[in-house]
């Protein structure tokens, strides 16, 4: 199986270390950015200097439509994705938070899941979620609840895709 990792908010944070420890696995890298496109430069360049292949791509995934050119950009450009992390994500208090951090998750597990079952790949989808979709904290109804629902549809999506 060829090692390819696809991976929304890749930039920076949490998505920057999951992206290079794949990269140090040997997994050619496509990543998604919204604003630091600084970090992205930098981040392909220290995923090719650990003998990689790396690919990044602006992309605001909380629009209609982004989450499928995110994921045919990265099939193309990868040759196939064996692996999405689904990782993009801000802690804010409105409607926003729907849109990218359950939304675009979502979407773009569908879309790599399509990919992976016609062209017969035994991949693997990942969300990065938080804390916060398991405990109450104050002020977070939105972004916590938002969490805990993307917990629950990941674990519907795996009993779904398992065959």
């Amino acid at each position: 199986m060829k090692k390819t990792l696809f991976i929304t908010g890749g930039s920076r944070g949490i998505g920057r270390g999951i992206a290079l420890v794949f990269a140090q696995n040997g997994y050619d890298v496509a990543f998604t950015y919204h604003t630091a496109e600084n970090a992205a430069v930098t981040l392909k360049k220290e995923i090719e200097q650990l003998g990689q292949k790396a690919y990044y791509r602006q992309a605001s995934l909380e629009e209609k439509g982004a989450a499928h050119q995110a994921v045919s950009w990265a099939a193309e450009v990868l040759g196939e994705i064996s692996c999405i992390v689904c990782n993009a994500g801000l802690t804010v208090h409105t409607d926003f938070v729907y849109r990218l951090d359950y939304a675009g998750y979502l979407l773009c597990a569908s879309e790599a899941a399509k990919h992976m079952i016609s062209g017969e790949i035994p991949g693997r989808i990942l969300f990065v979620t938080s804390s916060r979709g398991q405990r109450v904290y104050p002020e977070d109804a939105l972004y916590g609840g938002m969490k805990a629902g993307l917990h629950r549809a990941c674990e519907s999506m795996a009993l779904e895709l398992s065959e």
